[in-house]
């Protein structure tokens, strides 16, 4: 509650305590004077309720005036409300506005400060990038340099190099006319001694069948009813052999003959008795040359031939030499223990081995096929791991002397002894590869065992040996 309204309440109180004041003590004067004189308390009375009603009057008056002073100070304070209302809002406004602006100059300061700030970061910027730029220049500068200089040493470097290559080329021409002076050289050669084999084999044409007598044929003999040579291609020159060790034995020939009427192999190869030999190279009716350990028949040129060794023209550009050599099987065929053949071979050990070793270092040129009826097995065939239980850890001289230079052809294109064995010769006591194709200076494509008809009855089995080989 406001204090003017406080104030006009303690105005109304203090006049309705009056008013009552008033009229007790009217009220006691009246009864004194109605005591003393009758005549007069009427005209008292009279002018106590004039009295009365003036001061009621009076009283409303006042009470309108103080309702009215109310309602004017109510109207006051309201209006003072209402005007400190406008200044509180003017002051709100005003404060407001000095806020915003306060934020808008501070806005304004942070917009500035990151001007300011932006300007220095881009000056910063700026300069950082001068900097830079200024290595970059500066690097660039070194690097050009740089590579001035090694332009400059490569060129150093591919002028020496010119000069080397100069001197090379002028070796290499150098080494090229020597090179060719030597192939004219060896060309001439080889057309001197084309013509003495011409010579030698238009000596040998002559020859065109075994004398009758067998025991004065002379080694190398040359049997010629075909003379017509086969040559290969260079790039790519194969050639097939066949191996036909006819041993000791009886053999039916005209079956040999028949089995292998239809293989077309290059070389065959052929051992055992000369009577047998001469027999296959005249039913066959194919060139062929006998030497001291077998014969060899051929389709392609013959070049030369000794006792031992004979060579061959296989292509333009290659040739070939070939020997054969076979030693005595009878001990193989004929042994009735495995000790007692093993005990022959440690007697004729050092004998065969000097014969085959002998032969084998014959073969001069280098690409050479020797093709071996053996008295002994290959110490590669001998292991415990075979299927053949009188086998063990075994060393034999011949294969051992052969491996050092030579390839073993059969043991080259297979697995392993234990299960490719190889078998050539099989017998009421023994199953072993006593027939080798030894190979050097050419690669090994294949080999395999053949049971020809005719190379075997019912104590004894024998089979031949086809190998294919690569000339490079």
């Amino acid at each position: 509650m406001s204090k003017i309204r406080w104030i006009v309440l303690l105005l109304l109180i203090t006049s309705l305590i009056f008013s009552c004041a008033t009229y007790t003590s009217n009220m006691g004067y009246e009864k004194i004077i109605l005591e003393n004189d009758g005549n007069y308390k009427e005209t008292r009375l009279q002018g106590i309720i004039e009295e009365k009603a003036r001061l009621a009057e009076e009283a409303r008056l006042e009470a309108e005036r103080i309702e009215n002073e109310k309602r004017l100070a109510e109207e006051a304070e309201r209006l003072e409300q209402e005007r400190l209302a406008e200044e509180a809002r003017k002051e709100a406004e005003r404060l407001e506005q000095e806020r915003l602006a306060e934020e808008a100059r501070k806005e304004a300061e942070r917009a500035e400060q990151e001007r300011l700030a932006e300007e220095a970061r881009k000056e910063a910027e700026r300069a950082e990038q001068e900097r830079l730029a200024e290595e970059a220049r500066k690097e660039a500068e070194k690097l050009e340099q740089e590579r001035l200089a090694e332009e400059a040493r490569k060129e150093a470097e591919r002028a020496e190099q010119e000069r080397l290559a100069e001197e090379a080329r002028l070796e290499a021409e150098r080494a090229e006319q020597e090179r060719l002076a030597e192939e004219a050289r060896l060309e001439a050669e080889r057309k001197e001694k084309e013509n003495a084999l011409l010579q030698s084999l238009a000596k040998a044409r002559r020859i065109n069948s075994y004398p009758s007598d067998l025991a004065s044929l002379t080694i190398p003999h040359v049997y010629r009813p075909v003379d017509n040579p086969i040559l290969k291609d260079d790039s790519f020159t194969q050639i097939e052999t066949l191996f036909i060790p006819l041993g000791s034995s009886e053999n039916d020939l005209d079956a040999i003959i028949s089995s292998i009427s239809d293989l077309n192999v290059d070389f065959i190869f052929i051992t055992g008795a000369l009577e047998d030999r001469v027999y296959l190279s005249k039913k066959l009716a194919k060139d062929t040359v006998t030497l001291n350990g077998g014969s060899i028949i051929f389709n392609t040129q013959l070049l030369d031939s000794n006792s031992d060794v004979a060579s061959f023209k296989i292509s333009e550009n290659k040739d070939i030499e070939l020997s054969v050599v076979a030693l005595s099987d009878k001990s193989a065929v004929t042994a009735k223990s495995v000790n007692a053949w093993r005990e022959y071979i440690e007697v004729e050990s050092q004998k065969d081995t000097e014969k085959v070793i002998s032969t084998a270092q014959k073969l001069t040129d280098s690409e050479a096929i020797l093709a071996l009826s053996s008295s002994q097995p290959s110490s590669l065939d001998w292991s415990i791991f075979t299927p053949y239980s009188y086998r063990t850890e075994e060393s034999f001289t011949i294969s051992d002397e052969l491996n050092k230079t030579m390839s073993d052809t059969y043991r080259a294109t297979h697995f392993s002894e234990e299960t490719d064995g190889g078998i050539t010769l099989i017998t009421p006591v023994l199953s072993e590869r006593l027939d080798f194709l030894y190979s050097k200076g050419i690669i090994e494509v294949s080999s395999s065992t053949v049971a020809l008809s005719g190379l075997s009855n019912m104590d004894i089995e024998r089979f031949a040996i086809l190998a294919t080989y690569i000339i490079p």
